[in-house]
């Protein structure tokens, strides 16, 4: 435990600085950078945020979502602004993040109600559909948001099977959480492998996308008995990253 504290002590002492200048500008610098020069451009020019035609190379998806730090989504390369006239409220940014963590799992329109629209002592028929309205209307808004020219209750970034939503995992959408995660057991795997430098070089970039202020520090929609579970494991994982670095 000793010798794992000092190995812990200096990892932080040596990658801390790192990570307050690499950290999230760099961990978003590939996808961001670009993107927030041609959002600034869009906003003063354009205040309803015509979507960019530029073609994306193979490796850019079409939409970036990144919960490590503020919510930032950027689609076709642009960075959508976190205000009403995109997004209606902060809600619809709390339903996607909702989804996104939920991963391959879900959510039923219950679920998403008990934590978004909960009934609290209201509970009746009545206040049981206007929640259900709710999260049909929303998840109508997150829809067009994301996607904007496709048709209304397109499938093509958030799946619904009956009840349950969820937000596709495919070449199209990438997630930093989702990156974070794959990156973490792709790099313990190489290291179990003997494959030592490989594997380093993958927790390299897993713990570039962990900004500083760690996953959705300023939400305030989700419930802290959602949130705080995948914040201690994801909070763990980035631990176990800098152990190896150091």
């Amino acid at each position: 435990m000793i010798v794992f504290g000092i190995g812990l002590a200096a990892g932080f002492a040596y990658l801390i600085p790192w990570l307050s200048k690499k950290g999230p500008a760099h961990g978003r610098e590939q996808g961001v950078r670009t993107a927030t020069d041609a959002a600034s451009t869009v906003e003063a020019n354009q205040p309803t945020m015509e979507v960019s035609h530029k073609t994306l190379t193979p490796d850019r998806p079409r939409l970036r979502i990144y919960f490590f730090g503020e919510k930032c989504v950027v689609r076709n390369e642009v960075l959508l602004p976190n205000t009403a006239q995109v997004w209606r409220s902060a809600k619809t940014r709390s339903l996607l993040a909702h989804l996104a963590l939920r991963g391959s799992r879900g959510a039923t329109a219950t679920e998403i109600v008990d934590e978004l629209w909960p009934l609290r002592d209201e509970f009746n028929g009545e206040a049981e559909r206007r929640s259900l309205a709710a999260v049909r209307s929303y998840m109508s808004t997150l829809r067009h948001v994301l996607d904007p020219t496709g048709t209304r209750g397109s499938n093509r970034d958030i799946e619904s099977t009956g009840e349950r939503y969820r937000l596709r995992s495919d070449a199209d959408v990438w997630v930093d959480v989702w990156e974070f995660e794959a990156l973490a057991s792709k790099a313990e795997s190489l290291i179990a492998r003997g494959q030592l430098q490989e594997g380093i070089d993958c927790w390299q970039r897993a713990v570039e996308l962990v900004s500083p202020g760690g996953l959705l520090p300023d939400e305030m929609q989700l419930s802290a008995a959602f949130l705080e579970p995948i914040r201690q494991s994801l909070h763990v994982r980035w631990l176990a990253g800098l152990h190896r670095l150091a």
